[in-house]
């Protein structure tokens, strides 16, 4: 499912006890977000710069007590090689996740940031198919087409 934000609205992953909410409001778009986690595997939430994507996943982060964060962003240290191992890290714990049918979301926060993201989102959706694991969830969050 793909939803779209409406307008106007380091380098590791944050798992909940770890990310402080600085945002106590939520954008309209929050509670929808919500409920497409809980009826798909795989979401994407595209929409413009600044409406609030990336606070909606944090929030979400904290509100799911088996949720991991990750922006991809913070990944892009200049280093192509070491940002690529890191991504790759990032898709092996989902992959893991998946095989062994454990209940956990993943908020990934700036996909489009991902070297090959068509070609990890792929591979993801293949093994969630293929081991109709039906409790894990996925929620990409992209500003831009990727690329």
């Amino acid at each position: 499912m793909i939803l779209h934000a409406p307008k106007g609205g380091g380098v590791k992953a944050l798992k909940r006890k770890e990310y402080k909410m600085i945002h106590p409001f939520h954008r309209d778009f929050y509670n929808t977000v919500k409920d497409t986690i809980r009826d798909n595997s795989v979401s994407f939430l595209l929409g413009p710069w600044k409406c609030g994507k990336t606070v909606c996943l944090r929030q979400l982060c904290e509100e799911f007590g088996n949720s991991e964060y990750v922006d991809f962003k913070t990944f892009d240290s200049g280093d192509e090689s070491a940002s690529f191992d890191k991504q790759l890290k990032v898709f092996d714990r989902i992959f893991r996740a998946v095989e062994k049918d454990e209940d956990r979301i993943f908020l990934l926060d700036e996909i489009t940031y991902v070297t090959y993201a068509d070609c990890q989102i792929k591979k993801m959706a293949m093994i969630l198919d293929d081991c109709n694991n039906k409790r894990l969830k996925s929620y990409l969050q992209a500003v831009s087409p990727l690329r």
